[in-house]
């Protein structure tokens, strides 16, 4: 579990962490002075809680919806000062407010609450986790997954990119090499056993398919920022920055659909602004 902690004043993070860490002593905790920081970190790593002191932020609610945006299951807690924030914090359906000055007690109390809330949504269940905006980057329990082969990882990318299209043979040695495709299939089969050998080391022994000469991915298995927004489960505005699987030049067709959707949506919000 990695929780992260948003505070600006640095004696003040460093006990919030610390409190972080007595609750939860199994979890990673990492500390931001600004949201800015917060936010950056989130658009290319993965994170379960966030402690969010809002005090001094001059968007606070903005910046707090962008995280939800960011990890849709994570549970974001604000805290403040002003009780009147209160109101508008639930508005935008955060997991917690506490008033300062928190105590452990208050941050073991939200802390439990969404750890039961996890339990009664059955959100729980374990889930391959993929950033695809920026560069692709796979985790298990928070840490970039490692693979025996460079390959691999791409291979993987690009069964995400095809959300659960059964893929042969073929098309994965197309789309890995290219031109220079001729006498690929012994190391293709390295891959998919690296790659098998890598997901069920890490618990995730069921989120690919095989059938023969074919090989996929189960979407529902997997929890990804890509797989959100088509399913409406967020908004383009605050999640997609103009960039998906950086490092794969086949990527750029579905980085064309995502161009188009934010065009899209741009100009509708434009002309009701207008």
């Amino acid at each position: 579990m990695i929780i992260i902690t948003i505070e600006k004043d640095v004696n003040a993070l460093e006990v919030l962490k610390e409190t972080c860490r007595k609750i939860a002593p199994d979890a990673i905790v990492m500390g931001f002075g600004t949201s800015a920081e917060a936010l950056e970190f989130a658009h290319t790593s993965v994170f379960d809680m966030a402690f969010f002191d809002v005090d001094g932020e001059e968007e606070p609610f903005a910046a707090a919806q962008n995280l939800m945006e960011c990890a849709p299951s994570a549970g974001v807690v604000l805290i403040s000062s002003d009780e009147g924030k209160a109101l508008e914090a639930f508005n935008i359906h955060v997991s917690g407010f506490i008033l300062k000055p928190f105590s452990e007690e208050n941050i073991r109390k939200e802390y439990e609450h969404y750890m039961e809330s996890l339990n009664m949504s059955g959100d729980h269940e374990k889930k391959l986790r993929v950033r695809t905006f920026g560069n692709f980057e796979v985790f298990a329990d928070g840490m970039p997954m490692k693979f025996r082969y460079q390959k691999t990882k791409e291979m993987l990318a690009y069964l995400i990119d095809r959300r659960g299209a059964m893929c042969s043979n073929g098309e994965l040695i197309s789309a890995l090499w290219g031109d220079d495709a001729s006498n690929r299939v012994s190391y293709l089969k390295n891959l998919k056993t690296d790659l098998m050998t890598a997901l069920e080391d890490a618990g995730f022994h069921d989120v690919v398919v095989k059938q023969r000469g074919l090989i996929g991915i189960i979407t529902e298995k997997v929890e990804c920022d890509f797989y959100d927004l088509i399913n409406n489960r967020r908004t383009v505005f605050g999640t997609y920055w103009g960039e998906y699987m950086n490092q794969y030049g086949w990527s750029e067709v579905t980085h064309a659909y995502l161009e188009t959707v934010y065009n899209v949506q741009k100009s509708k919000q434009e002309s009701q602004a207008g």
